[in-house]
C-alpha cells in the first residue's frame, strides 16, 4: 500500500541481484543493510523539517510537549496517531510526498507499534542535544558535521568503502559499541581525539557511552558533510592559508618548516607549537584560537596535533578545494578531464543522459557511472547521487548538473593557485628567477615536456592527484600543443603572483616602483617633527637608540616605532625597515638612518604639481568599498538602526565578525561582487589582518563613507556658493528655481543641476552629496535642508584662517568664556593653568571638553576652527602667549559691555501657563490620579510641596521652590524658574496653599489665532488637551496595543544592556523607533519627568509603568473618548460589521446587558492591553456617560450610542488615511477576459512590432505601451488596455518604482501558449503564496477571518501606499527589506491599478485569499468576476476538493445526517454560515467535537463565500471519490492528446476535474503504454440550501421505471488536448461510463473493494480521430475506481425518506 505498482517493481529489481526471479535470504538481508544507508541518507531532509517545527515552536513559545499534547488530542493521551502526524507535516511543508511522510512517520515510531509515544516525540525533534551539549561545552568538542567532515576524508582515501572498513571492527548487524568505535578510530588512523570520539558516537548513538552505531549511518554521516559541506572548514581553510602567504610574503619559513623545527620532526605536537608557527607575523586573538583549535586533525590517545596533515590539508590546496580522496570528486574531475579531451562541454553531455526529458533520473544516472568508473559500489553511487541531486527531488536538473562539475573545476583551479603560490615563494626565497626555473626543467630543449614538469609539481605537491597535476598542465599549455614554452611557462607563474623575470627577455618597460605606503612616510614625519619641536636632531635620536653602538639593530627600530604608531602591522614595520636599511646588511648607520628621515621629511614638504580637475575626479571616484559602505550607510539611515546595530547582528553575540558572515551581507547587497572583490572590501574593514573584524574597525571603515561625503559635499558647496556670491544670488534664489516653486527639491532636478555644475561627478558621488541634503530621508529636500547642506564649506587654507576673523559662533563662545572670567574674579593664566595641568602647552583634548561644556551645539568642524585661531604655528599645542592673544578680543569685548540690568519677566503669559500646566500633570500624575478638583487632589500637592519646607513654615523661600520645581521637571531652566518665581513670590516667599492652587488652575483658553485657511496641518499648532504628557501618551499607548507589547516588556527591551534604569536618551530612541518618529521634546520631557524624581538615574521600572497609570483630568477624558472611538471600529471589523455580534462579544453571560467584566475584558483585547483597573473603571464610566446609561449595566441602546458607527465615541476619532482617500470602484472587464478578447483577435506579431518600434530595450513608459496595445488591437476599450498593462510589471514595484514597464513577460504570456493571465508570473507565485499564506495566518491569529475585514471595507479602492502599511503589520517582525520587496514587487500587483493610485481591494482580496489558501497553482486559476451575479452557475452547487473532509459526517450514520442537515437548514438558509457559529452548531450534533486543528483544516476545507462567510451544504453532499485511474494508450494517442481530463456529472451539473499529461516517470513498467494514479479527487454535488439538487431532479435520478435520461446519471468521461493546457474549444470527448443511482449505487455507498467500484472506458482510433485498421483494439482503455459517500442522502432529500440508515 506505501508503493506503487512502478515502485514495487523497480525494488524487486534491485533486491534480486542474480536475476532469477527468485529472492533469497541473503539477498534479501543484504538489500535491508542497504536500506539503513538511504534511510539515514533521508535523514538530511527529515531532520530539516524536524528543526523547523522546532524553530515554530521556538518563536512562538510554545514547549514541545504542548506540540505533543495538542495533536495527542489533549493531557492524558499517551500517543500521537497517524492522521494528526501526517496532517501537521503536511501543513509544514506541502511538497512531501505520500512516500516522504510515511518514512518521516517511520523516524518517529521507533517501535513500529503504529502510535509515537511522548518520549520517541522527544527523541526525534531534539535528539541527544542534553547528551552531547554538556560533553561539548566541558572540552571544547567540535561539531559533528566537522568530525564526520573529518572522518570522511581519511576513509574516503581508502580503497575499501567505509562500510567495509569499519564493519570489521563492529559486532554483526548491531554495529559498534563505544569500545568498538574507539578501536576503529585507532585502527583505521582516523584524526580524533578521545573526546571527539567519544562525543560523535554519542550524537549516533542516542546516548553517552551506550548503544551502538552502524557503519552504515558513520558513513551516511561523513557523506553528508562532504556533499553540504562544511563553513567552518572552509573560514579555517582560508585563515591557515592567509597566515601561510603572509610568512610566504615576509620570506621566513613556511607554517610546516616553523613546525617541524619547533617538534624535531615528531608526528604529533602540542596544540601551542601550531599557534605559534601560525601566529609568527601577526598574533592570533584568543576568541579566533578557540574555534581554530576545534578543527584540528587529533591523535586518538593523547589529543595531540597530528599537525602534518593538518597543514597539508588546511593550505595544500587552497580554500574551496574538495576534500582529498573525496570519491564524487574523483569521479566528476575524472569526467570533468574527459570532456575536456574530447572537447565536449557539461550540458551537452546532460542533453545525452536526460534525452528529451528536464532532467537526468537515477537510472540513466547509475548507468552512465557505473560504465566510467566500474569500481564503484553501490553505495559509492548513491553518495554521487547525492552530491547531484542537492534538493532530494529525485531527480537532477540541468542546473544542478552544471553547479556540481562547476564546483569539481573550481576546486582543481584553487589547487592550481596553491601550487603555484608555493613555487612562487620558493622561488624568492632561493633568489631564483622563473627563467631559470624553466632552463633546469627544459634543459637544451625550447619546450617543458610532461614527465619533466609532472615529476617538478608532484615534488612540490604530493597531494595532488592525477587529475589535478592534468589541470595544471592545461594552465599552462596554453595553445595545447604538449608541450610548454617559456613566455607560456612565464606567463602562468607571472599570473600567479611569481615576480622576478630573467633581464635577458625583453620585456615592456615596466611601471615605476610604487612610491614607500603612506602611513609609513606619516611616521617618519612625526619623528622629524617631533625632533624639531623638542629642538633634537637626528644625531641625537640615532645616539640614543644605538646605546653606544655603531647601527641601530631590529629590535629597538621596531620598538620606537611602533611606540609611534601601534596600528602598524609587522609587514609594514619590516617594509619601512628596509627603507632604513639600504644596504641589506642587517642594521642601520648613521649616515642611512639621517638619509631615511630627511628624504621623509622632503616627501612630506615638498609641493606636488596642482593635479588636473580629470585626474582630481579620477583620484575622488569611490572604491568599491566605497560604494557598498555608502549603500550600508544608506540603507542604516532609512531603516532608523545605527552602525553598532548592524555589527550586533553580524557578531551574534561575538566581539568580532567573521568571514562567512560578512561574505553574505555583502553578496546579499550587491550580487555582482567577485570573491575578489569581497576580499578586497574585507581587508579594508580587517586592517590588522587578524582575521576578524572589531566593533571599532567596522565603525571606522562605514564612518569612512561619511568623511568622504563631507569632501565632496564640501568642494562642490564651495562652488556653489561661490558662483552665488560673484552673481548676487542668493540660496533662496536657487531653491526656487531648482524646486520649480514647489515647497521641496526633487532628485532629479537636484542630480541634473550638480552634474552639469561637475560632469566628473559619479552617481556614487551624487548619491552621497544627495544624503549630505536630505538630512531626514523623506527623498526630497526642503529650503532650510538646502541651506544647510551648502552651509558646508571647505576648509580655509592656514594663511586664509590666521588673516580672515573667527567666525560668529567663534566669538560668541570666546565672549562667553571671558565673561564667565569677569562675573567669577578669575584671569586668562588661571584658566591656561588649570587646562595645561601643569605643562606648557594645552592639548586638543583638554581644548575640546572646554569649549564642548560651554558651547553643546558647536561640531567637531567648528571646534577645530576654534582651535585653529588659537593655535597659530600649528604645532599642535597651545603656549600661554597663543592662548592669551586668542581670547584678547572677547575680553575687550566684555569690559566694554554695559552691566546687565537685573532679570525682567520673560516670555509671554502663555508660556508661564504652558509651564504651570505641564507641572500641574506631573504633580497629578503622582497623586496617583486623583479627581482634578477634589480636596484630596489639593491636599496631596500641598503634601508633595511641604516636602521642600524645611522650616515648616508653610511657605517656601525661592531655593525651595526651584527645588519644587525642578522634582516636577528635572530639565526645567532657570531663566523659566524665574519666571515663575515672579508670579508666585510675595515678599520673598511663596505660600504653599496658593502655591498648590496656582498649579491645579485650569490654564486660559488661548486666544484665537488667525490661520490661513489652507495652511498645512504641519503649520497649525493645536494644543492637545492634557498637555504634552498626554500627547506623547497618546502616540506611545496604540502603538504599544499593535504590536502587543505589554509595558513591562517595552521596559526590558528598551533597557540598554547592564543597565538597571532607563535613560532618557534611551527612552527617546525607543519611542522613535515604536512609533515611527521623534517625539517633540516638550513630550519627551514631560513623559520622563512623569516616570522619574532623578534625572541622573534614570526610572526603574515601577517608575516606567506608574507614569501610563494617570487615570484623571483633561487629558486622560480626552484620551479616553479617543480610545473608546478606536476600540468601537475594532470590535465592528471584528464582529464583520455588525453591532448585535459585536454587543454579544461583550455580553458574556447573555443575559442581553454588559457589565464591567465583560467590558474590561473586550477593551483589554481590542483597545488598549496595558489598561489598569482604574483606568478601565474610568472608561466604563465614561460610555455609560456618552451612551446615557445609569446603573452598573449598559443596554443594547447604549451600547449603539457609543459604539455606532456615528457615535460621539467613534467621530472623536481623527478620520484614518484609507477613509480619507479611497476612490469609488468602477466596474469594467477582468484582466482573464481582456486577455482572453487579446488571444482571440490573434494581434500577438502586430503588438511585438509595435512595441519593438518604441524601444527595443525591455521597457516602455506606460502611456507607450498602452498605445502600442491600441495600435495592434484598436477593437479593445480602454479598460481591456489597462488590464492588459498589467502583465507587464513595473520596474521598481507600484509603490516606489519608475515609469517603466517589462514588455517582455506580457508578450511571454501569449507566447508560450499556457494561457495563463494571473497579474503574476508563474515563477512569481511561489514566493507571493508564501507571503500570502504568512500574512493569512497573521491576520487571522489577530482575530480577522481574512485579509478583507483586516483591510476594512474592500468595497472602495485603497491607496497603494495604505495598503502597503496595512499589510506591514503582518509582515514577519522585526521588518525586513526582502519581504517587503516581496509585497511592493508582487502582492500589490495582485489588485486593479486605479485612477489616483489606488487599487482594486475587492479584486486585491480576492486573488490574496486563493494564493493564501490555495499556493501557487490554485493562483493560477481564472479569477471569478468580483460581481457575485456574474460568478458561474454552478460554483456554489458543485464543489472539489483533493483531500477528504477533516471532520467525518459519515460516522453519524443517515438519521443523524438528516437531523443535522435540518439543523442547519433552519439556522443558516442561505446555504452560508459564519464559520465559528457552524463549528458551534456542529459541536452540538457530533458524538466527538472537532479539536482546534480539526478547525483550522475544516476552514480551509469549506469553500468561502461572500463577506468572510462559507459553504456549509460541502459537509453534508453526495460526494463521488475517485480512488484509483489506470489508462492505457498507444504513442501516436498519446502524441495527438498530450494531456487528458476527467469529468463527472449528476443531474445536469458537471465539473471538469484536473488535467494531467501523460508522464513516463509514472508509466507502469509491467504493462507497457499504462499511467497509473491514486488522485483521491472528490466531487461534492450540493443536497442542501438555495442551491441544492431539486427533489424532482433526485426524484428522477432515482427512478427505476424507466431509467433515467442522460442528462441525470452519474457520468464520468474523458477529455483529451490536443494542446497542452488547452482551452475548452480544443477538447474531444473519448469516452464515458454511466452509473444510474437507483442500482448502482447503494444507499450503504460504494467501497473501493466493491466490484462495482471499478468502471472501464474504451476509445477506438476512430473515435479518437487517430488513422489505423479498425481491427477492434480499443485505442485508449481506461480504469477509474470510484467511491461514495451520502449515497443514502439521495433518497431522502428526493422525498423518500431514509434508508438504509
Amino acid at each position: 500500500d506505501i508503493c506503487s505498482a512502478h515502485e514495487r517493481m523497480l525494488l524487486v529489481r534491485r533486491i534480486d541481484k542474480n536475476d532469477d526471479g527468485r529472492i533469497s535470504l541473503k539477498e534479501l538481508e543484504e538489500a535491508v543493510a542497504s536500506a539503513k544507508v538511504s534511510a539515514i541518507a533521508m535523514g538530511s531532509w527529515a531532520e530539516d523539517v524536524c528543526a523547523r517545527v522546532s524553530q515554530a515552536l521556538q518563536r512562538e513559545g510554545r514547549t514541545v510537549d504542548e506540540l505533543f499534547e495538542a495533536l495527542a488530542g489533549g493531557q492524558g493521551k499517551t500517543e500521537v496517531h497517524w492522521t494528526d502526524f501526517r496532517a501537521l507535516f503536511s501543513q509544514l511543508d506541502p511538497t512531501l510526498t505520500d512516500g516522504q511522510l510515511k518514512r518521516l512517520w517511520q523516524l518517529f515510531d521507533k517501535n513500529g507499534d503504529g502510535g509515537v509515544s511522548r518520549d520517541e516525540f522527544h527523541r526525534a525533534l531534539a535528539p541527544a542535544k542534553s547528551a552531547t551539549a554538556g560533553l561539548d561545552a566541558s572540552v571544547g568538542v567540535a561539531p559533528k558535521a566537522v568530525l564526520a567532515s573529518r572522518i570522511g576524508r581519511i576513509l574516503g582515501q581508502s580503497r575499501l568503502s567505509a562500510v567495509q572498513a569499519l564493519s570489521a571492527y563492529g559486532s554483526g548487524s548491531l554495529g559498534l559499541d563505544l569500545n568498538a568505535w574507539l578501536d576503529a578510530c585507532r585502527g583505521l588512523g582516523l584524526p580524533l581525539s578521545r573526546n571527539e570520539a567519544t562525543s560523535f558516537h554519542a550524537s549516533l548513538a542516542r546516548g553517552v557511552g551506550s548503544g551502538y552505531v552502524t557503519a552504515e549511518a558513520i558513513e551516511a554521516e561523513a557523506s553528508r558533510a562532504n556533499t553540504q559541506g562544511v563553513p567552518e572548514e572552509r573560514w579555517a581553510r582560508e585563515f591557515v592559508s592567509g597566515r601561510a602567504q603572509l610568512a610566504a610574503d615576509a620570506g621566513a619559513a613556511t607554517p610546516s618548516e616553523a613546525v617541524q623545527a619547533a617538534s624535531g620532526g615528531a608526528e604529533a605536537v602540542d596544540e601551542e607549537i601550531i599557534r605559534t608557527a601560525l601566529g609568527r607575523h601577526c598574533a592570533i586573538p584568543d576568541e579566533t584560537w578557540a574555534q581554530l583549535r576545534l578543527l584540528m586533525d587529533r591523535r586518538l590517545d593523547d589529543g595531540f596535533v597530528l599537525w602534518r596533515q593538518f597543514l597539508q590539508w588546511a593550505c595544500g590546496l587552497g580554500a574551496g578545494a574538495p576534500l582529498a580522496g573525496s570519491v564524487p570528486d574523483d569521479v566528476c574531475a575524472r569526467v570533468v578531464a574527459a570532456l575536456r579531451r574530447e572537447k565536449k562541454s557539461v550540458d551537452e553531455l546532460f542533453d545525452a543522459l536526460a534525452g528529451v526529458k528536464a532532467a537526468v533520473h537515477w537510472q540513466d544516472f547509475s548507468a552512465f557511472f557505473s560504465q566510467v568508473e566500474q569500481s564503484l559500489t553501490q553505495q559509492q553511487l548513491e553518495q554521487l547521487w547525492q552530491s547531484f541531486d542537492k534538493n532530494g527531488d529525485g531527480s537532477v536538473s540541468k542546473e544542478e548538473f552544471s553547479r556540481r562539475f562547476a564546483e569539481v573545476d573550481y576546486a582543481a583551479s584553487s589547487a592550481v593557485t596553491a601550487v603555484c603560490a608555493r613555487v612562487s615563494a620558493a622561488l624568492k626565497s632561493r633568489g631564483t628567477s622563473v627563467d631559470e626555473l624553466f632552463d633546469a626543467l627544459a634543459g637544451v630543449k625550447a619546450v617543458v615536456h610532461w614527465p619533466d614538469f609532472k615529476a617538478l609539481f608532484a615534488q612540490w605537491e604530493p597531494t595532488l592527484r592525477e587529475e589535478q597535476l592534468e589541470h595544471l598542465w592545461r594552465t599552462f599549455d596554453t595553445d595545447g600543443d604538449g608541450g610548454i614554452t617559456r613566455a607560456e611557462f612565464r606567463k602562468a607563474l607571472l599570473e600567479a603572483g611569481v615576480y622576478g623575470a630573467s633581464p635577458v627577455v625583453t620585456q615592456p618597460a615596466a611601471k615605476a616602483p610604487k612610491a614607500t605606503p603612506d602611513p609609513l612616510q606619516e611616521v617618519c614625519r612625526q619623528v622629524t617633527d617631533l625632533l624639531e619641536k623638542q629642538g633634537k636632531t637626528s644625531d641625537e635620536l640615532f645616539d640614543a637608540l644605538v646605546g653606544g653602538k655603531t647601527e641601530v639593530t631590529w629590535p629597538d627600530f621596531k620598538a620606537l616605532f611602533q611606540e609611534l604608531e601601534p596600528s602598524l602591522q609587522e609587514s609594514q614595520l619590516q617594509q619601512l625597515w628596509r627603507t632604513f636599511d639600504t644596504n641589506s646588511d642587517g642594521g642601520v648607520s648613521r649616515e642611512e638612518f639621517k638619509k631615511a628621515l630627511s628624504n621623509a621629511k622632503a616627501t612630506a614638504t615638498g609641493s606636488a604639481p596642482k593635479p588636473s580637475p580629470k585626474a582630481k575626479a579620477a583620484a575622488a571616484k569611490p572604491t568599491a568599498t566605497e560604494e557598498i559602505c555608502s549603500r550600508v550607510a544608506s540603507a542604516l539611515r532609512r531603516q532608523g538602526k545605527s552602525e553598532d546595530q548592524l555589527f550586533d547582528a553580524l557578531a551574534d553575540g561575538r566581539a568580532e565578525v567573521k568571514w562567512p558572515d560578512f561574505q553574505a551581507l555583502f553578496s546579499q547587497i550587491d550580487p555582482t561582487l567577485t570573491e575578489a572583490q569581497l576580499k578586497e572590501v574585507w581587508r579594508d574593514f580587517d586592517k590588522n589582518g587578524d582575521g576578524g573584524v572589531s566593533r571599532d574597525e567596522f565603525k571606522r571603515a562605514l564612518g569612512a563613507v561619511g568623511s568622504a561625503a563631507n569632501d565632496v559635499a564640501k568642494e562642490v558647496c564651495g562652488r556653489v556658493t561661490a558662483a552665488l556670491s560673484e552673481n548676487g544670488k542668493s540660496v533662496d534664489t536657487l531653491f526656487d528655481a531648482l524646486s520649480g516653486g514647489s515647497t521641496k527639491v526633487k532628485l532629479d532636478d537636484f542630480a541634473a543641476f550638480f552634474t552639469s555644475l561637475e560632469p566628473s561627478l559619479t552617481k556614487q558621488q551624487l548619491e552621497m552629496l544627495w544624503r549630505t541634503f536630505d538630512k531626514d530621508n523623506d527623498g526630497s529636500v526642503s529650503r532650510a535642508e538646502f541651506q544647510d547642506g551648502l552651509s558646508v564649506a571647505p576648509a580655509a587654507s592656514p594663511k586664509a584662517k590666521a588673516a580672515s576673523k573667527p567666525a560668529a559662533s567663534v566669538s560668541e563662545v570666546c565672549v562667553r568664556v571671558a565673561k564667565a572670567l569677569k562675573e567669577n574674579g578669575k584671569t586668562v593664566d588661571e584658566l591656561f593653568d588649570a587646562l595645561s595641568a601643569g605643562k606648557a602647552f594645552v592639548v586638543l583634548p583638554d581644548f575640546k571638553s572646554l569649549f564642548a561644556q560651554l558651547e553643546p551645539s558647536l561640531s567637531e568642524t567648528d571646534l577645530e576652527s576654534l582651535w585653529s585661531t588659537f593655535d597659530k604655528d600649528g604645532d599642535g599645542g597651545v603656549t600661554r602667549d597663543e592662548f592669551t592673544k586668542g581670547l584678547a578680543q572677547a575680553k575687550e569685548m566684555v569690559s566694554q559691555m554695559p552691566p546687565v540690568p537685573p532679570p525682567e519677566t520673560v516670555g509671554p503669559p502663555e508660556l508661564a501657563d504652558a509651564l504651570w500646566s505641564a507641572i500641574a500633570e506631573v504633580a497629578i500624575l503622582r497623586a496617583n490620579g486623583l479627581p482634578r478638583g477634589s480636596p484630596a487632589l489639593q491636599k496631596a500637592v500641598v503634601e508633595q510641596l511641604s516636602a521642600f519646607d524645611a522650616a515648616r513654615s508653610g511657605s517656601l523661600d525661592k531655593a525651595a521652590f526651584c527645588k519644587a520645581l525642578q522634582s516636577y521637571s528635572p530639565s526645567l531652566p532657570e531663566a523659566a524658574v524665574e519666571v515663575l518665581w515672579k508670579q508666585a513670590d510675595a515678599d520673598g516667599k511663596a505660600d504653599i496653599e496658593k502655591l498648590a492652587e496656582r498649579l491645579l488652575r485650569s490654564p486660559k483658553p488661548p486666544p484665537p489665532t488667525k490661520t490661513a485657511p489652507n495652511a498645512p496641518a504641519s503649520d497649525r499648532s493645536p494644543v492637545e488637551a492634557g498637555g504634552p504628557l498626554w500627547s506623547a501618551l497618546r502616540r506611545i499607548r496604540p502603538a504599544l496595543h499593535e504590536k502587543s507589547i505589554y509595558l513591562s516588556q517595552a521596559f526590558k527591551s528598551w533597557l540598554p544592556q547592564g543597565v538597571s534604569k532607563l535613560t532618557k536618551s534611551s527612552l527617546g530612541a525607543r519611542i522613535a523607533s515604536l512609533v515611527g518618529g521623534e517625539l517633540p521634546e516638550p513630550q519627551l520631557t514631560a513623559l520622563y519627568a512623569a516616570m522619574t524624581k532623578d534625572p541622573e538615574t534614570g526610572a526603574t521600572m515601577e517608575d516606567f509603568v506608574a507614569a501610563f497609570g494617570g487615570s484623571s483630568g483633561e487629558g486622560f477624558e480626552a484620551f479616553g473618548r479617543e480610545l473608546l472611538g478606536r476600540f468601537g471600529r475594532s470590535l465592528r471589523a471584528r464582529a464583520k460589521g455588525s453591532l448585535s455580534q459585536a454587543f454579544a462579544i461583550m455580553d458574556m453571560d447573555g443575559s442581553g446587558e454588559i457589565r464591567i467584566a465583560g467590558f474590561t475584558a473586550a477593551m483589554r483585547t481590542f483597545g488598549d492591553l496595558n489598561l489598569e483597573s482604574e483606568q478601565v473603571e474610568k472608561l466604563w464610566e465614561l460610555a455609560k456617560t456618552i451612551g446615557g446609561q445609569k446603573g452598573d449595566a449598559m443596554e443594547f441602546a447604549a451600547f449603539k450610542t457609543v459604539f455606532g458607527a456615528t457615535s460621539a465615541a467613534a467621530g472623536s476619532a481623527p478620520e484614518t488615511p484609507a477613509a480619507a482617500s479611497t476612490s469609488k470602484l468602477d466596474a469594467g472587464p477582468s484582466l482573464e477576459e481582456s486577455c482572453v478578447h487579446f488571444e482571440r483577435l490573434d494581434r500577438l506579431e502586430k503588438l511585438k512590432a509595435a512595441i519593438l518600434g518604441r524601444n527595443p530595450d525591455g521597457f516602455l513608459a506606460l502611456e507607450s505601451l498602452a498605445s502600442a496595445i491600441r495600435e495592434a488591437a484598436s477593437e479593445l476599450t480602454d479598460e481591456e488596455v489597462s488590464q492588459l498593462c498589467r502583465l507587464a510589471p513595473q520596474k521598481g514595484g507600484v509603490l516606489h518604482g519608475e515609469d517603466a514597464y517589462a514588455y517582455d513577460q506580457l508578450v511571454e504570456r501569449f507566447e508560450d501558449g499556457h494561457k495563463d493571465y494571473h497579474p503574476l508570473h508563474a515563477r512569481d507565485r511561489r514566493i507571493a503564496a508564501d507571503m500570502c499564506r504568512y500574512v493569512d495566518q497573521r491576520s487571522q491569529a489577530w482575530g480577522f477571518a481574512s485579509l478583507a475585514l483586516a483591510l476594512g471595507d474592500t468595497s472602495e479602492a485603497l491607496p497603494v501606499h495604505v495598503l502597503m502599511s496595512h499589510l506591514q503589520r503582518f509582515l514577519p517582525q522585526p521588518p525586513r527589506d526582502e519581504d517587503r520587496r516581496v509585497v511592493e514587487l508582487h502582492l500589490l500587483r495582485l489588485g486593479r491599478p486605479l485612477s489616483g493610485g489606488s487599487i482594486d481591494a475587492a479584486e486585491f482580496c480576492q486573488r490574496f485569499d486563493l494564493l493564501a489558501r490555495g499556493g501557487a497553482a490554485a493562483g493560477a486559476a481564472p479569477l471569478a468576476p468580483v460581481d457575485s451575479a456574474a460568478r458561474s452557475e454552478d460554483s456554489d452547487k458543485v464543489f472539489f476538493c483533493d483531500r477528504p473532509c477533516p471532520v467525518d459526517i459519515t460516522s453519524l450514520g443517515l438519521v443523524k445526517q438528516a437531523q443535522v442537515a435540518a439543523r442547519l437548514r433552519q439556522d443558516f438558509p442561505e446555504g452560508t454560515a459564519d464559520f465559528y457559529k457552524l463549528v458551534e452548531a456542529l459541536q452540538a450534533e457530533l458524538k466527538k467535537p472537532p479539536t482546534a486543528r480539526e478547525q483550522d483544516q475544516l476552514k480551509k476545507w469549506l469553500q468561502p463565500a461572500p463577506s468572510g462567510l462559507v459553504r456549509w451544504p460541502m459537509l453534508l453532499g453526495f460526494q463521488v471519490t475517485v480512488e484509483k485511474l489506470a489508462f492505457t494508450a498507444g504513442k501516436e494517442l498519446r502524441k495527438m492528446y498530450p494531456q487528458i481530463q476527467l469529468s463527472a456529472s449528476f443531474c445536469g451539473r458537471e465539473l471538469r476535474l484536473k488535467k494531467t499529461p501523460w508522464k513516463m516517470g509514472i508509466m507502469c513498467l509491467s504493462t507497457p503504454n499504462t499511467m497509473e494514479l491514486s488522485p483521491k479527487w472528490h466531487v461534492i454535488w450540493s443536497l442542501d440550501g438555495p442551491s441544492g439538487l431539486p427533489p424532482e431532479d433526485l426524484s428522477l435520478a432515482l427512478s427505476e421505471t424507466p431509467e433515467p435520461p442522460a442528462t441525470h446519471r452519474l457520468r464520468l468521461a474523458i477529455h483529451g488536448f490536443r494542446e497542452s493546457g488547452g482551452s475548452e474549444a480544443e477538447s474531444k470527448e473519448l469516452g464515458a461510463c454511466e452509473l444510474c443511482a437507483s442500482y448502482d449505487l447503494p444507499s450503504t455507498d460504494l467501497r473501493p473493494s466493491d466490484g462495482q467500484a471499478e468502471r472501464h472506458i474504451e476509445c477506438s482510433a476512430a473515435q479518437a480521430g487517430l488513422p489505423g485498421p479498425s481491427d477492434g483494439t480499443p485505442a485508449l482503455r481506461a480504469t477509474v475506481v470510484l467511491s461514495t459517500r451520502r449515497a443514502g442522502r439521495l433518497r431522502e432529500r428526493a422525498g423518500g425518506g431514509v434508508s438504509g440508515a
